[in-house]
């Protein structure tokens, strides 16, 4: 399947995202790309989501990632860094986090409620600080 099959879920997973704190990345006055962070456990871990239009997914540059790396490890001070990806929808998510670094810790079977009553399992990864290449 297609990520955000309909523009309408990508426009509402980008206001939840552009809700939380982070980093946005536009091109041409047009918003292409978000970094966000979830979920805080002071000094232990933090949820990063990024995401971005298709079109727009070379837009995520290394130093866009040491930016939010830095952030997670160095500003928020945390050991380790989550990320997901819903299986059948955002697999192209898993590729992008297995590149970055990140290690599958497990998947959650029908982990994600989707619009229409769908569910898809999620892969969940993480990052450790020592681990982390981009420091």
């Amino acid at each position: 399947m297609e990520p955000f099959p309909e523009h309408n879920h990508y426009d509402c997973f980008c206001q939840t995202l552009a809700a939380r704190e982070g980093f946005t990345y536009w091109q041409d006055s047009r918003l292409v790309g978000i970094v966000s962070y979830s979920d805080y456990m002071p000094g232990e871990m933090v949820f990063i989501h990024v995401t971005c239009l298709p079109e727009y997914r070379r837009v995520i540059t290394p130093g866009h990632l040491r930016r939010a790396f830095r952030y997670a490890f160095e500003e928020l001070q945390v050991r380790r860094l989550l990320a997901y990806s819903v299986c059948g929808f955002t697999d192209h998510a898993a590729e992008f986090l297995e590149k970055a670094g990140f290690v599958l810790e497990g998947t959650l079977r029908e982990g994600a409620w989707l619009p229409g009553g769908i569910t898809a399992d999620v892969r969940l990864y993480a990052m450790l600080k020592k681990e982390c290449r981009w420091l």
